[in-house]
């Protein structure tokens, strides 16, 4: 978690936007926490939720920044996201092309 306050903290949170996908990222973590309880998911299942939650957005802050969009067209935030943390080392790349093949 440090990684994605460290990484939000790059960008300028004054900017509406910029802060509307933090506020978003932090309730999608606790929406996941909240459901992993309820489903009742083992520590490491939990942690893996939250995580998912916290980090499903983070592309959308470059993406936001460098061409002041939502739109995918112009930079597919997912890929750029997943990208990032493959580079970072936080996710294994062959985890990201194992998940690329069901989409």
């Amino acid at each position: 978690m440090d990684y994605f306050y460290e990484y939000v903290r790059t960008f300028d949170l004054d900017d509406k936007n910029i802060s509307l996908k933090y506020h978003h990222s932090i309730r999608v973590m606790k929406k996941m926490l909240s459901l992993s309880h309820e489903l009742s998911l083992n520590e490491e299942d939990t942690y893996l939720a939250k995580m998912i939650g916290l980090l499903h957005d983070i592309g959308r802050f470059y993406q936001i920044t460098a061409y002041h969009t939502f739109s995918d067209h112009i930079l597919d935030h997912g890929d750029y996201g997943a990208n990032l943390l493959i580079k970072e080392k936080l996710i294994k790349s062959e985890i990201y092309d194992r998940a690329k093949d069901y989409s």
